[in-house]
């Protein structure tokens, strides 16, 4: 069991936490430092695997960040008041065991009182904590190495000589000195001589035994010669080692297949112990030579592929540079609330490039801002939406600024619509922020020209779908006929071009209509319920609950969804052959109803229809429109 175990929690301290325990590591070796409970496996009592694992350690560091205390579940309550809560459990273990608990205290975190403690951990607000500042970073955890090492290897210093004599440490006991004995002689000290022989031999014999018995804790490492290095990887992985330095070399293998391997495969290693690879590649060109006639040789310098940590937090960025030969550089922080605290948002050079192993990647890490959380507003979602729709909405969330326009030519969409925006939907930022909004236009050269963005005519009357190309000045293609019995004969299986592709007058559209069809009974539309047709809602959250009465022969329904304005201004998206939202496979034993939450303040419109356990669709009920007030 390591020396040092590492409590924290992940939504508070991770990325510190994580720094921590690499200093630690560098210093006292992986064996002696512990970071996590994990691997419990199903069954066990978590509560003894907690007590056995803090237990047995010398020294507890909890680090305590802002949100150590504040911390809360999924129901809003605060994590510390859950007996059963991880961090709890390992504090209240160490200190019950009179194990050395060391608060540390970042993120200027202050040291919580006995009265925001729960009793088991009372005891923790009178142990003496060292805090650890960003700003000193290096000065802090250098004083809590130094404070470590005398923990776990405080030897006794060797007493000091003065003129000639001995100074007695006051600590060390007076040993009487012994009254010699008479060796012994003849006979007798051959006996002896024989004894300690025997005794020394049986030492020796059973040192080499317990040599060659290999440790519980340790691992086998696995044969990986022939594999390539993703595989070898994952095999490492299984095993808990990882890859260490991964060298290139030419060969006749296939270029990226392992062909050595330190240590060899069957050695034991500790866990998270490295393995070191040479990797195959591409045979020079032996008959290419130098003006001077010397043979061209490869270049000595290994390269490593920089990997992608964008997303992750600081300690598992770290890993994937170890991993892929290279080093990460001191971390800059940036303040920010559109990632989580110690989450890399940025690196330098990005994922992809090739630097020489060994060499150092650039991060940035966010931190967060200073500024309370009431003062910034959250950008809304404005992007498909008319201008002036848009611009309120921004207002609405608490946006003061004016918007920056931009406007930029297409076909698409419609003139006004928001087609991008600079501040990403969800970020919180300051309401005195500038949003650029870019606005859709036609091109000039078409505006004159008819666009027809083509709906989806899957499961329509054919008659119906050739007066609507005549009507929009579309020219019908060649029809084609497919047997089968999931469509009603008559009605088209499949378009081309797919629904939503805007077209001009003129274009040709090729449909597949279904024949042979209508061989099984199809079910009746279902009798819509609730809420009847044009009804008005003023609730908020927009939560809406549709009721339909059963259908004979359901084995499930679908209810389709359609939102007027969300796909393109003053048109239903399913109109578009882009339907909002549909809901398939509602049992029909279970329930004849569908509850769901709607986009906005504007019109909606809903319809449902029975399916049968061939899984072939019954006819569909009409629309039912609705709307919210706000």
């Amino acid at each position: 069991m390591p020396g040092i175990f590492i409590s924290y929690r992940r939504e508070d301290t991770a990325g510190h936490a994580g720094r921590i325990f690499d200093r630690l590591r560098e210093k006292f070796g992986l064996d002696k430092v512990f970071m996590d409970v994990a691997g419990i496996e199903p069954g066990v009592d978590f509560v003894e695997a907690i007590d056995r694992a803090v237990g047995s350690c010398d020294v507890l560091l909890v680090i305590i960040g802002k949100k150590w205390l504040t911390c809360t579940d999924a129901s809003g309550k605060k994590r510390l008041d859950d007996p059963k809560d991880f961090i709890r459990l390992e504090t209240a273990t160490a200190l019950r065991r009179d194990i050395r608990v060391i608060p540390v205290l970042v993120q200027d975190a202050a040291m919580p009182g006995e009265g925001d403690l729960p009793d088991d951990l009372k005891k923790l607000a009178r142990r003496q904590a060292t805090e650890i500042n960003d700003t000193h970073w290096d000065t802090d955890t250098g004083q809590l190495v130094e404070t470590l090492t005398k923990l776990l290897h405080g030897e006794r210093k060797p007493a000091q000589s003065g003129a000639g004599g001995l100074v007695h440490d006051p600590a060390t006991p007076v040993k009487k000195p012994e009254t010699p004995r008479p060796a012994p002689s003849g006979i007798g000290k051959n006996k002896l001589t024989l004894i300690i022989s025997a005794i020394m031999a049986l030492a020796v014999a059973l040192g080499g035994l317990l040599y060659f018995i290999p440790s519980n804790k340790d691992v086998a490492v696995p044969e990986l010669i022939g594999i390539s290095l993703d595989e070898a990887v994952a095999r490492l992985e299984r095993e808990r080692l990882r890859p260490g330095m991964v060298r290139h070399m030419p060969s006749e293998r296939p270029a990226g297949t392992v062909i050595e391997q330190d240590p060899g495969p069957g050695s034991r290693l500790a866990p998270e112990s490295p393995v070191n690879l040479v990797l195959a590649e591409s045979q020079p060109d032996r008959d290419r030579t130098q003006p001077s006639g010397e043979e061209v040789r490869p270049p000595d310098l290994v390269l490593a592929t920089v990997p992608r940590v964008e997303g992750q937090m600081l300690e598992q960025a770290h890993r994937l540079l170890e991993r892929a030969g290279l080093k990460a550089a001191k971390p800059v922080r940036k303040e920010t609330r559109d990632a989580p605290e110690g989450t890399v948002i940025e690196q330098s050079p990005r994922a992809g490039a090739k630097l020489a192993q060994g060499e150092r990647v650039e991060l940035v890490v966010a931190a967060s801002p200073a500024e309370p959380e009431a003062e910034m507003v959250r950008i809304p979602d404005v992007t498909k939406r008319e201008v002036r729709e848009a611009i309120a909405l921004l207002k609405e969330a608490g946006l003061n600024a004016k918007p920056r326009m931009e406007r930029e030519e297409t076909t698409r969409t419609e003139d006004g619509t928001v087609l991008k925006q600079s501040l990403r939907p969800g970020s919180r930022v300051r309401p005195d922020e500038v949003i650029t909004l870019v606005i859709a236009v036609q091109p000039r050269d078409r505006e004159a020209a008819g666009v027809i963005t083509l709906p989806d005519f899957t499961g329509s009357p054919l008659p119906k779908v050739e007066a609507f190309i005549k009507e929009n000045g579309l020219v019908l293609g060649p029809v084609k006929e497919k047997e089968t019995t999931e469509q009603r004969a008559g009605t088209v299986v499949a378009q081309r071009p797919p629904a939503g592709t805007r077209m001009e007058k003129g274009g040709k559209v090729t449909l597949m209509v279904a024949v042979s069809g209508g061989e099984q009974a199809v079910l009746p539309a279902p009798e819509q319920a609730w809420p009847e047709d044009g009804r008005a809602f003023d609730n908020y959250p927009r939560n809406l609950a549709v009721r339909w009465k059963p259908v004979q022969g359901a084995a499930s329904y679908a209810v389709e969804l359609d939102c007027l304005h969300c796909c393109e201004s003053g048109k239903w998206c399913s109109d578009l052959g882009r339907p909002w939202k549909v809901a398939r496979e509602i049992p029909a034993a279970s329930t004849t109803g569908y509850k769901f939450v709607f986009a906005g303040a504007q019109p909606g419109r809903w319809r449902v229809w029975a399916v049968d356990k061939g899984g072939h669709e019954g006819e569909k009920s009409p629309w039912r429109t609705f709307r919210f007030t706000k």
